[in-house]
């Protein structure tokens, strides 16, 4: 059989499924014309970049990588919007992202008045919206397929930032968890903005651990990336430059990396909440972040049915203190499995039992790789480090902070990853020295006693 033929029926089952998908819905050209000539040409803008990938055994693996994730979010597609009773159970802020799309449509069509978005700055993901319906009438398989894609091309970034930190096997360990993990095929197929705020925070960690390399250019690219990454989410450019130059500048103090790391995300944390918090900062934001920081999370908490840190007093130094290991199991962990409350909880207990049973791993990667103190490690560390302590402090309910939880899976998969190729390799290791050890008794025992 040529090597070619695995390859050659991915490409043929994935454009079967999109054919199957878009006659099911044959009465729908907006949704006919995405699961076609959108999937095809994102296939062949896909396939074309991994023409860039020098070495042909990675180069056909990452290929084979591709159409694997594609189909699996090409079935997860059909359950969740031909099967399910409907995609909104998942995400409620569809309705928000297609309704300011559709007027945004009717806007440049000269049908209506310029719209109000909900966020100044944030307006990226309500203007692809716009872009799709004015196109095809609607946007959601539009915004769709686009989705797919980024979750596939985060599963690529994931693998090279592996590769880049560590060794080659780390990066296809950590790239296959991506592509395969439920809740990041899940967010994927939604019309939301996760999978591609996801992607692009994958992206710039991986300019910034190749930045020694290319450093004028990679400079220039994570400048306009971190620009694009803030009309998605407009705290997330903050944290992630603050990570990476925190990350910079603890490589640089070897002996200090603890206490960089430490002092970089106290101050990071008071200035993303002086940015975050809408009147960009304001007066009582500058002299009281962590009450700011209280407020955000109380935000959070109003409506939810899943809520979380009710009443902890985050407004002190000490408070934020004492509240912050709680906030980082909640934001980590959470769902609980023993405290399910509503049924999207308990439609989230498998994965949630697969993330669990993955920590033991991640744990062993983490460590293995903090005593190598190499400058990639501690880039991705230190924006794991931001954004998991920022987070912890503003987080209020179960659903925001499982979806928020999305946007460093992939980096906590590296780690995981290292832990797992770790344990492997010790295993092989322990299995060759009890063969190389001949039996009690043997030739080798004999001859040792003769002596």
């Amino acid at each position: 059989m040529s090597k070619n033929a695995p390859l050659a029926v991915a490409v043929l089952a994935a454009v079967i499924v999109a054919i199957v998908l878009g006659a099911k819905m044959i009465e729908s050209p907006e949704a006919v014309i995405p699961m076609t000539i959108e999937f095809l040409l994102l296939l062949g803008f896909t396939l074309l970049l991994l023409r860039r990938e020098p070495d042909r055994a990675a180069r056909g693996w990452l290929t084979k990588l591709v159409m694997g994730a594609l189909l699996l979010r090409l079935a997860a597609v059909f359950v969740v919007h031909y099967v399910a009773p409907s995609p909104y159970f998942f995400a409620l802020d569809m309705i928000q992202y297609e309704r300011e799309g559709q007027m945004l449509s009717l806007h440049w069509q000269g049908l209506g008045p310029e719209p109000t978005l909900q966020s100044a700055s944030q307006v990226a993901y309500p203007y692809i919206n716009a872009f799709f319906h004015y196109l095809l009438g609607a946007s959601t398989m539009g915004t769709v397929v686009l989705n797919m894609f980024a979750g596939t091309w985060t599963a690529l970034l994931t693998f090279m930032i592996g590769r880049e930190m560590l060794n080659e096997r780390v990066g296809k360990v950590a790239a296959v968890l991506v592509a395969v993990y439920p809740s990041l095929i899940l967010w994927s197929v939604l019309n939301i903005r996760d999978a591609l705020t996801t992607c692009i925070v994958a992206f710039i960690v991986l300019v910034a651990v190749r930045s020694p390399k290319r450093r004028v250019r990679s400079l220039i690219v994570l400048a306009g990336a971190l620009v694009v990454l803030s009309t998605f989410r407009d705290y997330m450019g903050i944290l992630l430059l603050a990570g990476i130059g925190m990350g910079s500048i603890a490589a640089v103090r070897r002996g200090r990396v603890g206490t960089t790391m430490v002092v970089g995300t106290a101050l990071t944390l008071v200035v993303v909440l002086m940015a975050v918090r809408f009147g960009m900062f304001s007066v009582e934001v500058i002299q009281d972040p962590l009450a700011t920081a209280a407020q955000l999370r109380t935000g959070l908490q109003q409506g939810a049915g899943s809520v979380f840190g009710a009443g902890a007093d985050t407004g002190t130094i000490g408070g934020a203190i004492r509240y912050l290991p709680m906030g980082l199991a909640f934001f980590l962990f959470a769902p609980f499995p023993w405290a399910i409350t509503s049924t999207l909880q308990l439609v989230t207990l498998p994965e949630v039992f697969l993330w669990y049973s993955l920590m033991p791993f991640t744990v062993m990667g983490f460590r293995s790789v903090m005593g190598s103190k190499n400058r990639q490690s501690l880039v991705v560390i230190s924006v794991l480090m931001v954004i998991l302590v920022t987070y912890a402090l503003v987080e209020g309910n179960f659903g925001t902070a499982y979806r928020h939880r999305a946007q460093v899976m992939p980096l906590f998969f590296i780690f995981t990853a290292a832990g797992a190729v770790r344990y492997r390799l010790r295993r092989e290791a322990r299995r060759t020295a009890r063969m190389r050890v001949p039996p009690t008794g043997g030739p080798g025992v004999r001859g040792r006693l003769a002596r």
